[in-house]
């Protein structure tokens, strides 16, 4: 699992399930689905999200 913390609008860097954490990368509970080169979705407004971390890479299969 990764460290790092990607905001909501920058780019997917790998395909992969993300753990949706809050400022200090705590998981809030909740995970998305990122593929690589789109962006990250915006947070659920009113709550403590902040970011995506990496949980587990996968292997995008593009239709």
């Amino acid at each position: 699992m990764s460290s790092t913390i990607y905001r909501p609008g920058q780019t997917v860097p790998r395909s992969g399930i993300y753990n949706v954490a809050d400022v200090s990368g705590t998981y809030m509970g909740r995970q998305v689905t990122g593929e690589a080169g789109r962006t990250f979705e915006p947070t659920r407004h009113g709550t403590r999200e902040y970011g995506y971390m990496l949980f587990r890479e996968t292997t995008h299969m593009g239709a």
